[in-house]
C-alpha cells in the first residue's frame, strides 16, 4: 500500500479521541478511509493505544474521493470506520484528494476536532464547521507520513501495483461481475485461482458460493 494518512487528536467530554483520514493506492485498488477512535487507556510502545468508538458513539460520515479533480466515488454512512475502494484503478498519491464531512454527536466534539485540524495546519479553504458538522478537504498531508513513503520504495511498489491493475483489467475484459471474472481466472489461470481461494479462508460462505457456480464444476 502507498498511502497518505492524517491523524487528528482531540478531547471531548473528558475523553481522548482520534479521527484519521487515509487515501492512496491499496495494492490493486484506489481508495480512502475515515476512522474514529477513542483512547483505550492502554499503551503500545509508550504511546496511547486507540480502539474503535462504541456503537452509540458512531457518527455520520460522508466522503468523496477525487482523482485529478474528477469524482471516483462517494460513500456515506453512520459508522466508526468508513472505507471505499475502486478495483483495478491505479493512482498516484498526488492525483488523489478526499472531501469528508463528519456529523458529530455533539457540537462540543465537532469543535474539538475542528480546532485540532486547524492546529494541524488546515486553513479556511480546507476546513469548515457548522454546529455539529465539520467539513475537511485532504489533498496534501500536513503531518509526518509513514517511513515507507520514500521514493525508491514508492516507485517499486507503484510499478507492481500498476501491473496488477493492468493485469486484472485484461483478465476481466471490462466485466464487473466478480463471479464471472473468477470463473475466467479458474479456467485460464488455475494455479492463480487456487491461490485466490486461500485468501480469507474463514469466509466459508463466500468460497462456497463461488464453488457452487456451474463454471466451477
Amino acid at each position: 500500500m502507498i498511502i497518505h494518512c492524517e491523524p487528528f487528536y482531540f478531547e471531548s467530554g473528558g475523553e481522548q479521541f482520534m479521527l484519521e483520514l487515509w487515501k492512496g493506492q491499496y495494492g490493486m485498488t484506489t481508495g480512502c478511509e475515515i476512522g474514529l477512535y477513542r483512547d483505550s487507556g492502554k499503551q503500545l510502545l509508550s504511546s496511547p493505544w486507540f480502539e474503535s468508538v462504541r456503537d452509540d458513539e458512531m457518527v455520520l460520515m460522508d466522503m468523496t474521493l477525487y482523482k485529478n479533480g474528477k469524482i471516483l466515488f462517494q460513500r456515506a454512512q453512520r459508522h466508526w470506520w468508513l472505507t471505499g475502494f475502486l478495483l483495478a484503478e491505479f493512482s498516484k498519491l498526488k492525483e488523489l484528494s478526499l472531501s469528508a464531512t463528519i456529523q458529530f454527536n455533539s457540537e462540543e466534539m465537532a469543535l474539538a476536532f475542528w480546532q485540532s485540524a486547524a492546529q494541524t495546519g488546515y486553513g479556511e479553504h480546507e476546513l469548515a464547521i457548522n454546529g455539529g458538522t465539520v467539513w475537511i478537504y485532504f489533498a496534501k498531508p500536513k503531518t509526518k507520513q509513514p517511513v515507507t513513503n520514500i521514493k525508491p520504495l514508492v516507485d517499486f511498489t507503484q510499478a507492481k501495483n500498476k501491473l496488477l491493475c493492468q493485469g486484472f483489467r485484461e483478465i476481466s475484459g471490462g466485466r464487473t461481475d466478480m463471479y464471472e471474472i473468477l470463473a475466467d481466472v479458474k479456467q485460464n489461470y488455475p494455479d492463480f485461482f487456487e491461490s485466490l481461494m486461500q485468501i480469507g479462508r474463514s469466509a466459508e460462505g463466500y468460497t462456497a458460493k463461488i464453488r457452487e457456480l456451474p463454471e466451477f464444476e
